[in-house]
């Protein structure tokens, strides 16, 4: 259990613990990060550490708690926005691949073998309300003429989820020379792919 309310958390000592543990978390896993790696790196003590967290596995599941409420206030911001749906589009999954290309394999694996019950529990069910909320946010564009009718929104979904797999696949990224360019035709391809097509009398204009 945390120790302290994280809304009202602003120690310097407490904010680069935080920052140093998400950084080595994101880039070696949770299993080769230690509690002395953290403290080393952010320069505090162990007394510092344990004056906030219990143990590693309380750290992780408060990180990925913020970063996940993080993620979806963001997420909320573009999609109330007063934007044109195709560039509240682009924005979001721009928003996806940036986060998910801060991930290395070690802690997406890591995380889930080693993450503990509560960790890998509370990501599931953050997951989940993450996922419900989008589909809402697509079915409510589909009703309103904006996404095809015909588009099934669940593999428009699996879609997005797997765009970071596509960025990191070298025979697809040797096309492109810069990975921004191939940024742009995924999202292009998306969405172009879901946008209702134009009638026969717009298409004599």
């Amino acid at each position: 259990m945390v120790k302290f309310d994280p809304q009202s958390a602003e120690n310097p000592k407490l904010k680069v613990i935080n920052e140093t543990a998400l950084r080595l978390l994101f880039k070696l896993g949770i299993r080769k990060v230690t509690i002395e790696d953290i403290c080393r790196e952010s320069r505090v003590s162990k007394v510092t550490f344990y004056k906030y967290y219990e143990n590693k596995s309380d750290l992780v599941l408060h990180l990925m708690r913020k970063s996940g409420e993080e993620s979806m206030a963001r997420y909320r911001g573009i999609m109330d926005s007063d934007l044109p749906f195709e560039e509240k589009i682009q924005q979001t999954i721009v928003m996806k691949t940036q986060f998910s290309g801060e991930l290395s394999r070690e802690f997406i694996e890591d995380i889930m073998l080693n993450g503990g019950p509560e960790v890998v529990g509370f990501l599931h069910e953050q997951s989940v309300a993450a996922m419900q909320e989008i589909m809402r946010d697509y079915g409510a564009a589909q009703e309103k003429g904006l996404i095809r009718k015909d588009v099934n929104l669940g593999f428009m979904l699996w879609f997005i989820n797997h765009m970071q797999e596509i960025l990191k696949d070298p025979a697809v990224t040797a096309m492109y020379a810069q990975p921004v360019d191939l940024i742009r035709e995924l999202i292009n391809f998306f969405f172009y792919g879901i946008m209702p097509r134009p009638s026969a009398n717009e298409k004599k204009k």
